[in-house]
């Protein structure tokens, strides 16, 4: 009744009532707890959502650890807190070479917190890891992207323009590798091909493929401000 309730009328007064009911019956009901946390990280109170998200992990690390993993690293930035998480469920499956948490592949997901620390080398470790673990037309393209925007990064250019490249080979609409892809050939003074790219770049986000969230600022996101500075300078 309460999942009924969670479809219609997420955070209710009678969803809650459901899902208390349900902890009153069985107080080790690690679902429950998860449930009860998913409206509170969406209303952004942490306090509560980390209560109750604790508890599901506690009862049910398997199914939970990543879970807090991901909200640490996405919605609080506490990348240690995440990768703690992430490393604590590959514990669980030592044997197991792939893992995802959220639907995102794990690997992944410790790239990115790598990423965010700026250990760009470790981020660049697990992200590859990732492609090779899954294979290349497996990952999500942003791994890619993230590859591209981690040798960007320490100056390693040539290898970066080769993972915006293979983006694009895979999801031509993606933004963010026709962005760097511009500031690359602009940077070696390419103006021609930093054009075209801006301009791709500009043209897809305006037909809606800009990567957005509708709950938080992605990571790397990129405005439209920021296309035509590029454009800008290019003229």
């Amino acid at each position: 009744m309460g999942k009924k309730y969670s479809e219609i009328q997420q955070g209710s007064e009678i969803e809650s009532i459901y899902y208390d009911s349900a902890l009153y019956v069985n107080p080790n009901y690690a679902k429950v707890w998860w449930e009860k946390s998913t409206w509170e990280i969406k209303i952004g109170n942490y306090i509560k959502y980390f209560e109750y998200m604790d508890k599901a992990v506690a009862l049910n690390p398997d199914s939970y650890l990543g879970w807090r993993g991901v909200v640490r690293l996405y919605y609080l930035h506490d990348y240690d807190g995440a990768l703690k998480d992430f490393f604590d469920l590959k514990k669980l499956y030592p044997n197991t070479p792939s893992l995802a948490a959220r639907g995102e592949d794990l690997d992944l997901l410790i790239g990115t917190a790598y990423w965010q620390k700026k250990d760009y080398e470790k981020a660049i470790q697990y992200l590859n890891r990732n492609i090779t673990v899954n294979g290349e037309k497996s990952v999500d393209v942003y791994t890619f992207v993230y590859l591209g925007i981690c040798n960007y990064e320490i100056g390693k250019k040539a290898e970066a323009k080769i993972e915006f490249e293979k983006a694009l080979s895979y999801y031509k609409e993606c933004v963010d590798a026709h962005y760097y892809l511009s500031k690359i050939y602009l940077e070696n003074d390419d103006k021609k091909m930093a054009l075209n790219h801006i301009n791709k770049a500009i043209d897809y986000t305006n037909n809606g493929y800009l990567k957005r969230d509708g709950y938080r600022e992605v990571f790397g996101q990129i405005y439209y401000s920021d296309l035509i500075t590029i454009k800008d300078a290019i003229k």
